[in-house]
């Protein structure tokens, strides 16, 4: 009797621990933020970037992913891009905000998506910006400086926001950087001393003596001329502001995403 409890007590505690072993790394994937399919990055990279990762989440209370593939399964990249991120329900707050950031090596492209308020944030400016910063490091195969870049962009574009992870809100935050509170002192001092010159000359002026002989110094000379209006032309057209916008769109799985990419 007592031999059969203890195998059977046996049995259950090797089940356990063989539970235990197969689930850890199924769970680990899912708090992981990097998924390195196309074997890009060294293990000191790796440790980098998910250190990069972590930071922008702890700043902003926002995720981050960063993605790369050799096989897109016949997606475009924002098709892609956008379903990797909505399949493994990423996103904080109740509308999901984050980014992804794609290196897709099946079609040579690399590729922001953003969710929830992100979407609004990162305008086609800004987005644009994001771009041009990884596009060097992207085409000279310099991937690891490429997300890094992406994800430092983004941190500054969030610096001066809060976001409420409950809500889903976000609030621009009212600051005065070092620089521009050194500029306006700087500014002031050169107003100041402007004003002072101006006003000090004037009435240095009246008290003086000095006259101006305007009678020995003064020329005049005049000669006619006459011009004839003819006709006039006036052509006027409107020439509309080109906005890239946030690309704003909506995925497959129905969420709605914004975001761009560039071939390299």
């Amino acid at each position: 009797m007592i031999n059969n409890l203890l195998k059977k007590s046996l049995i259950i505690i090797i089940s356990f621990l063989g539970f235990c072993l197969i689930s850890y790394p199924a769970q680990a994937n899912e708090t992981s933020r990097l998924f390195d399919e196309a074997n890009l990055f060294s293990d000191s990279d790796k440790t980098t970037i998910q250190s990069a990762i972590a930071t922008f989440k702890t700043e902003t209370k926002m995720d981050a992913v960063i993605l790369t593939t050799i096989d897109a399964e016949g997606k475009s990249p924002q098709d892609y891009a956008d379903d990797f991120y909505d399949q493994h329900n990423f996103g904080t707050g109740p509308n999901k905000t984050g980014f992804l950031f794609l290196i897709d090596m099946d079609n040579r492209t690399y590729y922001i998506s953003t969710a929830g308020t992100l979407i609004e944030l990162l305008t086609g400016s800004k987005r644009e910006r994001l771009l041009d910063h990884a596009e060097t490091s992207m085409k000279s195969q310099n991937y690891t400086d490429a997300v890094l870049s992406v994800i430092d962009d983004m941190s500054r574009y969030t610096k001066n926001y809060n976001y409420d992870q409950s809500s889903g809100a976000l609030t621009k935050v009212k600051t005065i950087t070092t620089l521009e509170g050194l500029i306006a002192v700087i500014a002031g001092i050169v107003v100041s001393l402007a004003v002072y010159s101006t006003v000090y000359g004037k009435y240095t002026l009246k008290r003086s003596s000095y006259r101006y002989s305007y009678r020995d110094n003064g020329s005049l000379s005049l000669s006619q001329r006459d011009d004839h209006l003819i006709n006039t032309f006036t052509t006027s057209r409107h020439i509309p502001k080109v906005d890239p916008g946030n690309g704003s769109h909506t995925s497959s799985g129905g969420s709605s995403h914004g975001g761009g990419g560039r071939g390299f």
